[in-house]
């Protein structure tokens, strides 16, 4: 959950990166929508890395 966490979060800043792709989803969703996506995936992605950190430490004490 974590890389994917990783993954996904780094993946969807990669994007803008790229003016064409940017462009192309830009003319495709509308500069509202695309904004809302890039968001809600960059929270997402962002939300798996912390859970993910979360769910992989080990309790010392019971």
């Amino acid at each position: 959950m974590f890389y994917s966490g990783i993954i996904l979060f780094f993946g969807v800043h990669l994007i803008p990166l790229n003016s064409n792709i940017k462009a192309i989803l830009k003319n495709r969703l509308g500069e509202n929508i695309y904004k809302g996506l890039f968001s809600l995936f960059s929270l997402f992605g962002f939300l798996l890395i912390i859970f993910g950190y979360e769910s992989g430490s080990v309790s010392l004490f019971s």
